[in-house]
């Protein structure tokens, strides 16, 4: 029988969500735009609508988790230097990054709420998008090192084709 540590279907061994969930004013996320793609939602009243994922390699950041019950859970979830993370779009989001490239350097933050328009809904989270500036030439900071990864991937694929 294998011991706790080799099975691999210990709890101890399950794979966590990687979604920055944007819980209490101050959560944030910042690190390189990787990816950004669009994929059916499965939200309830919004299935089937696509949604924009900016997937993050991540230089750090923190937020909170939320239980069953909508209560926030302290501490928050600490987010580690190199960790993929993805963040949901919405229309707000979108239009802040609609011109970010890939490999920017970027940062997300919620920094508050707004009433919702309707009674009985939530009110709209306010996430702001942050770019990194580089110092000398005051442009977006690109994550060159990534980038020359991607480059060195995409040649190596042309060459197998």
């Amino acid at each position: 029988m294998p011991t706790k540590n080799n099975d691999i279907f210990d709890d101890e061994n399950e794979v966590q969500s990687n979604w920055v969930k944007f819980s209490e004013v101050g959560d944030m996320v910042h690190g390189t735009l990787i990816s950004v793609r669009s994929v059916k939602s499965n939200l309830p009243g919004k299935e089937g609508e696509m949604q924009t994922i900016y997937e993050l390699k991540a230089d750090g950041g923190s937020f909170h988790a939320i239980d069953e019950n909508k209560q926030i859970i302290k501490p928050p979830i600490e987010i580690q230097e190199e960790e993929y993370w993805n963040v949901g779009g919405n229309f707000a989001l979108d239009q802040q990054l609609r011109n970010t490239k890939v490999g920017t350097k970027i940062g997300i933050k919620f920094t508050g709420e707004k009433p919702p328009k309707t009674k009985g809904f939530n009110p709209t989270k306010i996430k702001k998008v942050y770019i990194q500036k580089d110092t000398k030439t005051n442009q977006p900071l690109m994550d060159q090192e990534w980038l020359d990864i991607q480059e060195t991937i995409n040649n190596v694929e042309e060459m197998m084709t």
